[in-house]
């Protein structure tokens, strides 16, 4: 083996255990920031329909489709007539990325809560709230971008409820997924 080769094969070595440094500092990153709600703009309401964004879940009770907008609440659609379904309404549940439906109740998980919603005659009653219902182990959107690697903001509880994540500079990153 060549001198040349040789210092090749230790430069290399050493790139390599440098890169694996846990200890190594990283002062800034592309990666996901959390969006809050907090006060007031955890309330559920319903409003007028809306346009179709990150849509996820979808359960049909007729004459309604009910969608899923992650983190944002549920789209109402009238499908009387399968040809022509009508958006109707718009229900904002802060955080919300799962829901089902039973009888005339709407149970929709927000945050660490489960509420359950009553939706009949265009009008909206919120019948109930288990508070702290889930633990941050099962509720990990809370906490961490979901299916997401890389380096994320830490969460801070004390800022509200996360309503979902944007990609952003982070300077000095402390949380990382891989």
């Amino acid at each position: 083996m060549t001198r040349i080769n040789i210092f090749g094969a230790l430069l290399l070595g050493m790139i390599l255990l440098i890169s694996c440094d846990p200890q190594l500092t990283v002062t800034e990153a592309v990666g996901m920031k959390p969006i809050y709600a907090s006060g007031d703009e955890q309330a559920i309401t319903l409003g007028n329909s809306r346009n179709y964004e990150n849509l996820g879940g979808i359960v049909y009770k007729s004459p309604y489709i009910f969608l899923n907008e992650s983190y944002r609440g549920l789209h109402v659609v009238d499908n009387s007539d399968p040809f022509n379904p009508e958006k109707t309404a718009f229900i904002s549940i802060p955080g919300c990325n799962n829901f089902t439906l039973k009888g005339d109740n709407i149970y929709a998980v927000t945050g660490r809560d489960i509420v359950t919603l009553k939706y009949a005659n265009d009008n909206l009653t919120e019948v109930s709230r288990n508070v702290n219902y889930f633990d941050e182990s099962q509720t990990l959107d809370q906490i961490v971008p979901p299916n997401f690697d890389g380096f994320y903001e830490c969460v801070d509880p004390t800022k509200g409820l996360v309503v979902g994540w944007q990609e952003e500079i982070l300077m000095n990153p402390e949380c990382r997924t891989n």
